[in-house]
């Protein structure tokens, strides 16, 4: 279906379209500023819940365009992550983790309940992770180190899933005006 860009009502609908990319895209290198610490030695960013959060609410084409914009301007050295940038910062160690993040934009949430919102959420945070674990291994040559890292994440991501699922739930609440009637389950 093509769209005829010079209908209003079509210069409207991409008009918010491409709003939508860029609040995500803002949103997303927020997140990943704002450390939060969790008392365990590894602060946790909340860059992949504005990235779950983001693609829960985008089409595919928009998240797979927005992460790749936001990888790239990573890479050509603007400061989007949550540490270094440049293309020596992207492809050392965190390079796991944005390979998850670019797949992790093919998943899409099944929204029929709020159990199905959380486990979208851990599934995101889940494959991010595992990637990420990939990656440091590759990186660190350290099968041990890997782990330790990882499971220093893991209280993090079930915070950010459940967080998800919570704020998946109030934007629902306040786009209808009332609570859902969806059950929680």
């Amino acid at each position: 279906m093509q769209i005829n860009i010079k209908d209003k009502k079509n210069k409207k609908y991409l008009g918010k379209q491409s709003l939508k990319v860029v609040a995500f895209l803002f949103i997303l290198v927020l997140g990943a500023k704002i450390t939060v610490p969790l008392g365990n030695g590894i602060p946790f960013t909340l860059q992949t819940l504005a990235l779950s959060l983001g693609y829960y609410y985008l089409t595919k084409p928009q998240r797979i365009l927005s992460i790749i914009v936001y990888l790239l301007f990573g890479i050509v050295g603007l400061p989007v992550f949550s540490q270094g940038a440049g293309i020596d910062y992207f492809v050392s160690w965190p390079i796991g983790f944005f390979l998850g993040f670019v797949l992790t934009s093919t998943i899409v949430a099944n929204k029929k309940s709020w159990l199905f919102t959380l486990l979208y959420f851990i599934q995101i945070h889940s494959v991010v992770v595992l990637c990420g674990f990939v990656g440091l291994i590759a990186h660190s040559m350290a099968f041990s180190k890997a782990i330790n890292e990882i499971l220093h994440l893991l209280p993090g991501m079930i915070i950010k899933s459940l967080l998800g699922t919570f704020i998946v739930y109030l934007i629902d609440s306040i786009y209808r005006g009332k609570m859902p009637n969806k059950s929680l389950f």
